[in-house]
């Protein structure tokens, strides 16, 4: 780790100190000495194209006389670079890890705890929230609803009023729809519109009451079939 950590602080440094034309307008590579061309650090410009190509996730590009993607640098151990085009790594930080080499994220140290790559914070994972204690993060218990309540998808208790209310004014598409509520999904249940609307063209009436189903999926080892059936005949 201390050895590949050296070469990525001396390419670093040495891109910094030695003298030269570093930097390019727009992301095209511009042309230096006669018949040397210097492309934007991060990028890398491909003999005989006009344009850069950044380089992959996971690695970074310090210099600006790459050609081709084998001179994007890997990232080094807890250190990650999340998007394309950086001429640098970002480390990983006090709280998470990243003990494999060319990685686009980092792993929190912490239980309940997910990175978050664009600004290198561990955030508590959902389904968990904040302590008191620094940076922690536990899992969520709900309290038992009480007074015959079902808990919704939010984690709220309601009643079976406030389920109506819920269901027939914001999920379902009229009160009409309205046909109760699933306690143990806590979902709304509402009213198919095709079983009430037979102008519609989903199939409705008669085709319902096909003794054979014009898709069946067929299990015939060691491949699994689609068979449609079609005026008596099946393909």
């Amino acid at each position: 780790m201390r050895e590949a950590a050296s070469k990525t602080w001396a390419a670093l440094l040495w891109w910094l100190l030695v003298p030269g034309p570093r930097n390019t307008v727009g992301l095209n590579a511009t042309r230096g000495h006669p018949g040397q061309f210097f492309c934007r650090p991060g990028y890398y410009c491909p003999e005989g194209g006009k344009t850069a190509v950044p380089c992959p996730r996971g690695t970074f590009g310090p210099s600006s006389w790459a050609t081709d993607t084998r001179d994007c640098i890997s990232c080094p151990p807890y250190h990650y670079a999340p998007r394309e085009g950086l001429a640098a790594c970002l480390p990983c930080g006090p709280r998470a890890q990243q003990p494999l080499p060319a990685q686009d994220k980092c792993v929190c140290l912490r239980e309940g705890q997910v990175f978050q790559a664009s600004d290198g914070q561990c955030h508590c994972a959902l389904g968990y929230r904040a302590t008191q204690m620094e940076d922690g993060c536990q899992l969520k218990v709900y309290e038992l609803c009480k007074d015959g309540s079902v808990r919704d998808q939010r984690g709220e208790c309601l009643s079976s009023g406030q389920w109506e209310r819920l269901c027939s004014l914001q999920v379902c598409a009229s009160p009409e729809r309205y046909e109760g509520y699933d306690a143990s999904l806590g979902l709304c249940v509402c009213t198919d519109p095709a079983w009430h609307e037979p102008t519609r063209s989903e199939c409705v009436g008669g085709c319902r009451d096909r003794s054979t189903p014009p898709l069946l999926l067929v299990c015939s080892a060691p491949e699994l079939h689609l068979l449609y059936t079609a005026s008596n005949s099946q393909v």
